[in-house]
């Protein structure tokens, strides 16, 4: 029993060493990435200092590009959005990126499946982006209202970076994707006509999505942050009322609300999109400077 004990507590030693040791390479991993989504969650959240940040899901990744709004409204910009996540990652990068600075803007795009609206799924998957931030104050407790266990997970460093260990690889060996200031670009176009609007519906809001929706909107007036909620363009889109608690609450709180869902500048053109969701990079810089002086004229 004594040699049980001796032989138990030895393991345990050399496992909490080797898991000491793993954070040590990982941190070292995170702040030499090359590229991609680490090297862009990490400069979001130690590094950001620009004026204006974009946040949303894989409609903001795609239709915004910060280098045309920079060099239209003389204000430094970046693209925090990212590819099938919502307000909750959002929420989260806000809360890490806070902790060292505040922005003057926000331009957040809605989309209400991701922002507000109920759909059957897990809510684990918004928490990718931040895996490597879960000890960060107020992104701690995201963790913990999702999965109460992941507190006691995350104290792990081998869990924690597991499931990002051969990104993290990846990235620091090579440049991965091609990010510009956040900003991932599309060169495809449409290969075919789509039959119908691709607008999805759903009947209700989701408690835990509206909770952090709110809780942005929040933290945005806490710091005093001049938050936008903006909807760019949907291929051949008519208007849709799952954006209604949207705009209840931009008029709730004082927030500008740029509405370009159904803009036939834009929507009606097949050269301007990859898919019926998703613009390529003809028409994000065509998007991108249509609004120049919408968003002009709300931020000053």
């Amino acid at each position: 029993m004594k040699k049980f004990i001796i032989n138990l507590s030895i393991f345990f030693v050399v496992l909490i060493a080797v898991d000491v040791c793993f954070g040590f390479i990982s941190n070292y991993l995170i702040k030499h990435a090359a590229g991609g989504e680490i090297q862009k969650t990490e400069y979001i959240c130690n590094g950001t200092s620009e004026d204006l940040l974009i946040m949303g899901s894989s409609r903001a990744v795609r239709h915004y590009d910060p280098k045309i709004i920079s060099d239209s409204l003389g204000v430094s910009c970046y693209n925090c959005a990212y590819i099938g996540c919502g307000c909750i990652t959002a929420y989260g990068l806000l809360q890490a990126l806070t902790s060292h600075y505040s922005p003057k803007y926000i331009l957040y795009e809605v989309t209400p499946e991701f922002d507000y609206l109920k759909v059957e799924e897990d809510y684990s998957k918004y928490l990718g982006p931040l895996k490597l931030y879960s000890s960060v104050r107020g992104v701690d407790s995201i963790f913990s209202s999702i999965d109460p266990m992941e507190k006691y997970k995350m104290n792990s460093n081998m869990y924690r970076i597991n499931s990002k260990l051969l990104q993290l690889v990846a990235e620091n060996i090579t440049k991965q994707n091609f990010i510009s200031n956040g900003y991932l670009p599309e060169c495809r176009l449409m290969a075919t006509e789509p039959d119908d609007e691709v607008t999805k519906r759903y009947n209700c809001n989701d408690d835990y999505k509206v909770k952090c929706f709110n809780n942005i909107i929040q933290l945005c007036k806490r710091d005093k942050i001049k938050l936008v909620f903006i909807v760019s363009p949907l291929y051949n889109a008519e208007k849709s009322s799952e954006f209604d608690y949207c705009k209840e609450l931009a008029h709730k709180y004082n927030i500008p609300f740029i509405n370009h869902f159904n803009d036939s500048t834009i929507n009606r053109n097949k050269d301007y999109f990859y898919d019926p969701v998703h613009m390529n990079v003809i028409g994000a810089n065509a998007y991108t400077k249509n609004i120049i002086p919408e968003l002009r004229a709300v931020f000053n």
